[in-house]
């Protein structure tokens, strides 16, 4: 697969040459590849934000290179267009829907780009089927449900086009079934449309369902493999702060009192599966 996404030896400082100088990011190596699903986890302040915020170049590193479908950014309009590449999704859809009726704000994206009135239309129409909205195209985004805010902020991003969505915990604010409905709409994404997703989470449950993910800790990289590979470590996802998938969990305590459960295991189906041969 192609690279989308690249980082070298990323450095990023918060208050650079000030007495109360942060170091966010040391030295990051990352490669993100074309159509897949990337779930970044570790506790606040381990630097997953900043990163992010890299991807489409809302921060610029101190020192490092950030390579977004070919193109290194190094000017304004090497960031213009990482930005239409790479879409970002905020914690609180709130922050990111601005205008007062759905359509209307799917639309702000594509109308600051210049396009056409039907191309606009058009890109409005897909983008709210895409996250399963188009009945609530005339609503208020006020009126609606929490989970149903955040598909709207999705659907904004996506009338974009962008070939990846970089979302920083999505689903924080929102009760089960919103939850629900935006990782089912983030997997749909993902699988039956090619887009690249990075997925910020404390959810165990969600990361466990990615291609790969990544553990940061003072703002390093000091994990990254599958799910299967990263959530067997549970003594050291424990040290980092971290918790495990409830499977997971059980399957750790199981084990402590004599079975023998395979620790690749990360979902209930799998665990079901396995008990009942």
């Amino acid at each position: 697969m192609k690279k989308l996404i690249e980082v070298k030896d990323l450095y990023h400082y918060y208050n650079q040459g000030k007495e109360n100088q942060l170091t966010a990011l040391k030295g990051i190596n990352l490669s993100i590849e074309k159509g897949e699903f990337v779930v970044i986890i570790g506790h606040n302040g381990s630097g997953k934000s900043t990163l992010a915020k890299h991807f489409n170049g809302l921060l610029e590193p101190a020192s490092g290179e950030i390579i977004v479908d070919g193109h290194d950014l190094k000017n304004e309009d090497d960031y213009y267009r990482a930005r239409q590449t790479v879409g970002l999704v905020f914690q609180n859809p709130d922050n990111q829907i601005i205008a007062t009726i759905v359509e209307e704000d799917v639309a702000f994206g594509p109308e600051n780009l210049g396009l056409s009135q039907q191309t606009i239309i058009d890109r409005v129409d897909e983008s709210l089927k895409l996250v399963a909205m188009e009945k609530y195209r005339k609503h208020p985004p006020h009126l609606l449900s929490g989970g149903q805010k955040q598909r709207i902020a999705i659907a904004g991003i996506l009338a974009m086009l962008p070939k990846c969505i970089c979302l920083d915990e999505p689903t924080a604010m929102l009760d089960p079934q919103g939850r629900k409905e935006v990782m089912e709409t983030i997997h749909g994404l993902n699988k039956e449309q090619g887009i690249t997703v990075v997925h910020i989470t404390h959810h165990m449950e969600e990361a466990a369902l990615a291609d790969r993910v990544l553990v940061m800790e003072a703002g390093s990289i000091v994990m990254e493999g599958t799910p299967k590979e990263i959530f067997k470590e549970v003594d050291t996802l424990r040290s980092l702060g971290l918790d495990v998938p409830v499977v997971t969990e059980l399957i750790y305590d199981l084990n402590k009192e004599g079975y023998n459960i395979p620790t690749e295991i990360v979902s209930m189906d799998e665990l079901v599966k396995y008990l009942c041969q």
